[in-house]
């Protein structure tokens, strides 16, 4: 169907089918769980402390409905060097608690863009080519840095040969993701009784 309501455990999502793009809105509000340390962020990443950009924020874990830790870094150099370090992650985990694993969202700004990774190696993710609800927390963190609505494209997955595009619309309302899917596979589930 053209709308439909799929039932999360942050609540209820409502998403539009409009031809092949799909839109998912959520008012859950923006969540703040504090400012992880450059250092342990850059471990985490692989990098130097140079590569955090901090003239906009510092590192912060943020969520509406799943937490990450937003991170700028300073050039698409430093993004294409990130590379997921398990015991800075494990460190990390344990030090800033969250609801769920410690979950970095990296991203550059690139004139009206935004180029990001996600990396969440200790839930199996070494590496997301497509993160909504990223997207969704890092709009809605932007939106609230600049105190007023927000439209960005999100490339995402583009280091690892899955090119993806996600549009965010953030403000006072909520935030809504959209994108297009591409079917990778298909299978059957058969049922023995």
């Amino acid at each position: 169907p053209s709308h439909m309501v799929l039932e999360l455990g942050v609540g209820p999502i409502p998403c539009r089918i409009d031809g092949a793009l799909a839109s998912f809105r959520t008012t859950t509000p923006l969540e703040l769980f504090g400012t992880p340390q450059i250092a342990d962020v850059a471990a985490c990443l692989g990098l130097d402390t140079g590569d955090i950009a901090t003239a906009t924020h510092a590192p912060t874990a943020a969520s509406v409905g799943l937490p990450f830790c937003l991170v700028e870094l300073t050039s698409a150099d430093a993004l294409a060097r990130a590379r997921p370090q398990m015991d800075a992650f494990r460190h990390a985990a344990a030090t800033y608690p969250m609801p769920l694993d410690f979950a970095i969202y990296c991203y550059i700004r690139q004139g009206d863009g935004i180029d990001a990774r996600m990396f969440a190696p200790l839930d199996d993710i070494p590496e997301d080519p497509a993160t909504g609800s990223a997207a969704a927390a890092l709009g809605a963190f932007l939106a609230s840095l600049r105190k007023g609505p927000l439209e960005i494209t999100i490339r995402q997955g583009v280091a690892m040969g899955r090119p993806s595009t996600i549009g965010v619309e953030a403000g006072p309302s909520g935030v809504q993701i959209s994108g297009q899917a591409v079917q990778t596979m298909s299978g059957q589930l058969h049922l023995a009784q």
